[in-house]
């Protein structure tokens, strides 16, 4: 009887000594199973064919400076709570816009300046009288 217990103790001790199951990998890394396909590139003239991805122009470092600085004194100045909202979730077009026309168009550094120092949109608007005109196509 002795053995019996012996032998039952040992066989419970085995079946709690597997090992734990592997982890799946999760849906972000998991790799499609089978086998590697060659991807042409696509062609231009079909229509649904991915667009190419553009980079956006480089921008100068003093360019963006400003260009954050205007769009946050336009969020500050909203007094419409819609308004503010509305410029909140166009921050980064305004960002992009503003720093790549200050770059484009080589905005004197006095006019940088001024748009540095500029708390509400009337100042803004001083600095920005002897900017060029924005263009059509922008728009």
């Amino acid at each position: 009887m002795r053995t019996f217990l012996v032998v039952t103790a040992v066989l419970l001790a085995a079946c709690e000594l597997v090992p734990p199951p592997k982890p799946q990998p999760s849906s972000q890394t998991a790799a499609v199973p089978g086998p590697t396909v060659p991807v042409a590139p696509p062609n231009p003239a079909d229509p649904a064919a991915p667009s190419p991805v553009i980079a956006p122009p480089p921008v100068n470092a003093a360019c963006s400076a400003i260009a954050v600085h205007v769009a946050a004194t336009l969020i500050a100045n909203a007094t419409d709570p819609a308004a503010r909202a509305s410029l909140e979730q166009e921050r980064t077009r305004i960002v992009r816009r503003t720093a790549e026309a200050c770059t484009n168009d080589k905005w004197s550094e006095a006019s940088i300046s001024c748009f540095a120092k500029a708390t509400t949109v009337d100042e803004m608007q001083i600095c920005g009288k002897d900017l060029a005109a924005p263009r059509e196509d922008d728009a």
